[in-house]
């Protein structure tokens, strides 16, 4: 695309299919690792997300850089959209609200899916942590016990 120039819009189906698209690699994109691997780990995922939305897509070729901001709207829009929803039922007591019904809801509600997504991943890896963290556990205190039924063998032989 030349610079100046705009792309059209993203139509409601575009949007839907980067969020169905974006799902498979949401571990990674949404990573806020820094370091040198992760970036380009993200840069490698972004490549891949955007062939694979382009191989999918009917409406025509969008690039990587189009993609990712289409994404970081969306993001912003669902967490605008749930602040909003959490300010209100505040506003209002903690009781009931009436909800303003806008076209983006559908794409928010995925977004909002591929946020639980991300957090069961991050629980996982907090579960997976957790057990490498027991096993080490288990395995010091066998490593211990080893070392003290060594040290009372060769105490026994020595007083023999």
């Amino acid at each position: 695309m030349e610079s100046g120039k705009r792309s059209k819009n993203f139509t409601e189906r575009e949007k839907m299919l980067l969020i169905k698209v974006a799902k498979e690699f949401v571990a990674i994109i949404d990573n806020k690792k820094t370091d040198g691997i992760t970036v380009e780990a993200k840069k490698q995922a972004w490549m891949a997300l955007t062939n694979k939305y382009n191989v999918v897509s009917e409406s025509g070729f969008r690039t990587e850089k189009q993609l990712h901001a289409l994404y970081d709207n969306l993001k912003k829009k669902a967490r605008k959209h749930f602040s909003n929803d959490k300010f209100k039922s505040y506003k209002s007591g903690g009781g009931m609200f009436c909800q303003k019904q806008i076209n983006e809801a559908a794409i928010i509600n995925k977004r909002l899916d591929i946020l639980k997504i991300q957090h069961q991943h991050e629980l996982m890896k907090l579960e997976k942590t957790k057990i490498l963290l027991d096993l080490d556990i288990e395995l010091k205190r066998t490593l211990l016990e080893n070392a003290k039924m060594d040290f009372e063998f060769k105490k026994n032989n020595l007083n023999l």
